[in-house]
């Protein structure tokens, strides 16, 4: 019986875990995509001067974050991002506005990836 809860709890544990990943995974995509889409409006509507400051937060804002979710995700994906955040600042301080747009829709769109790549579904576990 002794094993049976010890099973039981590391179960448990395992997935508390797993929740907590989770939920570190969507807090720092919603943030990030919050970042993404207020620099967005700001290029769009001409102000340049706002949207060099915001790349500027949000690669400030992701380098913790990075190395929480390294633990958690594949680091390939990872350094996709951290490249293309890396790239904004340079991007718009010469006004390489559709290289920079570019950019920031392959960060959404790779954040979107380790989304649906890390829950928990059926297609996933298969």
């Amino acid at each position: 019986m002794k094993r049976f809860y010890l099973s039981l709890a590391v179960f448990i544990g395992l997935l508390a875990i797993c929740g907590f990943a989770l939920l570190k995974i969507a807090q720092t995509k919603e943030e990030v995509e919050t970042m993404l889409e207020r620099i967005t409006s700001s290029v769009e509507s001409g102000d340049l001067q706002s949207a060099q400051r915001l790349s500027d937060e949000l690669i400030t804002y992701w380098i913790p974050q990075e190395h929480k979710l390294i633990r958690y995700i594949r680091h390939g994906e990872l350094d996709t991002i951290t490249l293309s955040l890396s790239r904004l600042p340079s991007l718009i301080r010469y006004e390489n506005l559709s290289e920079f747009l570019a950019e920031i829709n392959q960060v959404q769109t790779v954040l979107n990836h380790i989304w649906d790549s890390e829950i928990p579904v059926l297609r996933n576990i298969l």
